[in-house]
């Protein structure tokens, strides 16, 4: 321990001497916070890994959002989309919703501010804020020559990993899941509970288009359908004591309702664990394209 602490005081004096260098001897000048970015991203590069990226602490909040689920804001699903911010669908409950603002709608100004050059990162910037403030949009709307405006009181958005569940048919649940948050697996049993009171026999579980998210949620969602002890999923590290194997620590919670898993090309991460695991196991049937 001591010298692999020795090392890395000594990997952080080198760097830092080497950016001083840098920045006081270069012909031009430099921007020490650029260097430390290049540097950073170099190593990450040449580490030659997909999966390793570094988070700068201006991208955390977005990440806390992915995995906590719950935020400050309007309540709207926005893209780029012909030049404009667009939402593509209000949140369900959300005020922008009730506001009366719909899919469709492309952002003309944010709190006055010009909106129709903006990225959806800057738009979602000003749209996000303390719960009870308010923000003023106005937005294009096809067949509306000019500008609708709505003020909107922000409130505290909670995300859903599962947006809603549905009977197909008398006896055959759907259940969409999104994303792996920290309630994805209570979401889901609430969701499947509720369909089973409702008469369902079998499920259609969808990961179509879920990028991942906490492995702990993709352990816990797969142990609702796997009996105690049946493997999930591995961990390896370049140490034999980084591994880790983890396993269904419960039994089958629905062992008599046949399943089939929706998968494409966006399933991915603990997307492919579910799906993965229940395959080996013989538990659910996969149907779509290659995660």
């Amino acid at each position: 321990m001591q010298q692999r602490s020795a090392e890395a005081v000594i990997d952080a004096a080198t760097l830092t001497l080497t950016e001083t260098i840098a920045a006081n001897s270069f012909v031009d000048e430099v921007e020490r916070d650029r260097l430390y970015d290049s540097a950073i991203d170099g190593l990450i590069r040449d580490l030659g890994d997909p999966h390793s990226s570094f988070l700068p602490a201006s991208d955390y909040e977005d990440l806390r959002i992915r995995t906590e689920g719950e935020y400050g804001g309007v309540g709207l699903e926005v893209v780029d989309r012909g030049g404009y911010v667009t939402v593509v669908s209000p949140i369900p409950g959300g005020p922008g919703g009730r506001m009366g603002i719909r899919a469709g709608d492309q952002f003309y100004e944010i709190d006055g501010i010009a909106a129709d050059t903006m990225v959806t990162d800057q738009a979602v910037e000003l749209l996000r804020g303390r719960p009870g403030s308010e923000v003023t949009v106005r937005m294009l709307r096809p067949g509306v020559e000019e500008p609708i405006e709505f003020t909107i009181e922000r409130e505290v958005i909670v995300l859903k990993a599962v947006p809603f569940s549905v009977m197909l048919d008398e006896q055959v649940g759907y259940v969409p899941l999104l994303s792996f948050r920290e309630p994805s697996a209570t979401e889901i049993r609430a969701a499947i509970d509720s369909l089973r009171a409702e008469g369902m026999k079998s499920l259609v579980l969808d990961v179509r288009g879920n990028p991942g998210g906490l492995l702990d949620q993709g352990i816990a969602v797969s142990d609702l359908f796997l009996s105690e002890g049946q493997g999930i999923v591995e961990t390896r590290g370049r140490d034999e004591r980084q591994n880790e194997t983890y396993a269904a620590a419960h039994p089958d919670q629905y062992p008599d309702m046949p399943m089939v898993v929706l998968v494409d090309q966006a399933s991915a991460s603990a997307s492919e664990i579910i799906a993965g695991a229940l395959q080996d196991h013989d538990r659910a049937i996969l149907v779509g394209e290659t995660t």
